[in-house]
């Protein structure tokens, strides 16, 4: 996952369009990644608050979910 920050802009803003696409899908496989570069600020600027309200979402959807 650290590999992320290697990537060229468009190619790394392109995975972040497509995880984010995924986690307002419900995909839980794309929200943590999402979760996880946004807690540590792997390519992108730290934002914990950000990371801390989508993992709120998605545990919501996935405590839905069953």
């Amino acid at each position: 996952m650290e590999d992320f920050g290697n990537l060229d802009k468009p190619e790394r803003d392109f995975l972040l369009y497509m995880l984010e696409k995924g986690a307002k899908a419900g995909d839980s496989f794309s929200a943590e990644k999402l979760i996880y570069f946004y807690r540590h600020g792997i390519g992108i600027d730290k934002n914990i608050s950000k990371a801390d309200s989508l993992e709120k979402a998605i545990n919501s959807f996935l405590e839905f979910q069953f």
